[in-house]
C-alpha cells in the first residue's frame, strides 16, 4: 500500500464551519474508495501565498496524509480542480517514515488551539482563580493600607531604576 499527501488552499474567506465542511469533503472524496485511509489531517492556518491565485492573496492550507492504493487519485484531484472552494492542490506520493501523527482534532487545529494550548489556557484560568482567592485572604490578614504602602513602594522602586536607565 502507497501512501500520499495532498496539500490544498482553501478561499480565505470561508469562516469556520464552511471550512470545516470543506476539509470534510475532501476526506469523504479520498475515502471513496474503500482501500483509502485518512492517517492524518492538519489544517495549518491562513497564510499569505507567494503570488495570487483567482485574485486572492491569502489562503488557508490543509495538509492530508492519507494510504491507497493509488486508483482513485486521479479522481480525487478532478474534484479538487473542480472545488470552488479549494484554489490549488498538490497530490505526492511519501514515504511511510514522513507521516505525521495526528494530534488535535480538526476543529481544535481550525479554531487555532493545540491539546498543549487548551491545557495551558485551563491551568491558567484555574491559576488566576486560585490567585484571586489567595488575594482574598491576603486582604483580611493585610490592611488595604498595607497593600497600598507595598504598591507605592514598588512603583517608586520601578521609577529608580527607569531614571537610572535614562541617565546611564
Amino acid at each position: 500500500m502507497k501512501h500520499y499527501e495532498t496539500l490544498y488552499i482553501t478561499h480565505p474567506i470561508l469562516e469556520s464551519g464552511r471550512l470545516k465542511d470543506t476539509i470534510m469533503n475532501v476526506q469523504k472524496l479520498i475515502e471513496t474508495n474503500e482501500t483509502n485511509k485518512i492517517l492524518c489531517t492538519e489544517v495549518w492556518g491562513k497564510k499569505k501565498l507567494a503570488y495570487p491565485i483567482e485574485k486572492q492573496k491569502y489562503g488557508t492550507y490543509v495538509l492530508v496524509q492519507y494510504s491507497g492504493n493509488g486508483k482513485s487519485i486521479k479522481d480525487v484531484n478532478v474534484e479538487l480542480e473542480h472545488n470552488v472552494n479549494i484554489l490549488a492542490y498538490l497530490t505526492v506520493e511519501i514515504d511511510e517514515t514522513e507521516i505525521h501523527k495526528q494530534e488535535n482534532e480538526i476543529d481544535d487545529q481550525i479554531s487555532g488551539f493545540s491539546g498543549d494550548e487548551k491545557n495551558n489556557k485551563t491551568n491558567e484560568i484555574s491559576k488566576n482563580k486560585d490567585e484571586e482567592k489567595q488575594v482574598k485572604n491576603n486582604n483580611s490578614k493585610e490592611t488595604k493600607e498595607e497593600i497600598n504602602e507595598k504598591f507605592d513602594e514598588e512603583k517608586t522602586n520601578e521609577k529608580i531604576k527607569t531614571d537610572e536607565l535614562k541617565s546611564e
